[in-house]
């Protein structure tokens, strides 16, 4: 993270990441609600946000190529177990986790699209 963040800055962003309001992440960061307004107008600070919420995007990614293995695999048992008990809600499970694989990659290749022509455009 951003070496100009202070440590209660980094409980802020933290907050941030599992908190739907401004007060609720200044009461679980223990930061003056009125700071973190502040704090959220300054752009080392909103470079910070960005780059943990980046983190984050790529945990979830990480997790989620990893079931699109065991999606498949029980896909796959359905194929072979039709009338196992709850083959619907499996098949409807994998099927999205698959989805939303396939929307992560989406997702990455097209960052890196922009990525790249950004460098093109702004050397």
């Amino acid at each position: 993270m951003n070496e100009n963040i202070s440590p209660q800055q980094v409980k802020a962003i933290k907050a941030l990441l599992t908190n739907p309001t401004n007060k609720a992440e200044a009461e679980a960061s223990g930061t003056p609600l009125r700071t973190l307004e502040r704090w959220l107008t300054e752009p080392h600070f909103q470079t910070a946000i960005r780059e943990a919420q980046n983190e984050v995007f790529q945990y979830v990614g990480s997790g989620l190529i990893g079931l699109q293995v065991k999606a498949l695999e029980a896909l796959n048992d359905i194929l072979e177990h039709p009338a196992q008990p709850g083959a619907s809600t499996k098949h409807k499970a994998a099927i999205e986790i698959l989805r939303l694989g396939i929307e992560y990659q989406r997702i990455v290749v097209d960052e890196t699209k922009i990525r790249n022509f950004e460098k093109k455009v702004y050397p």
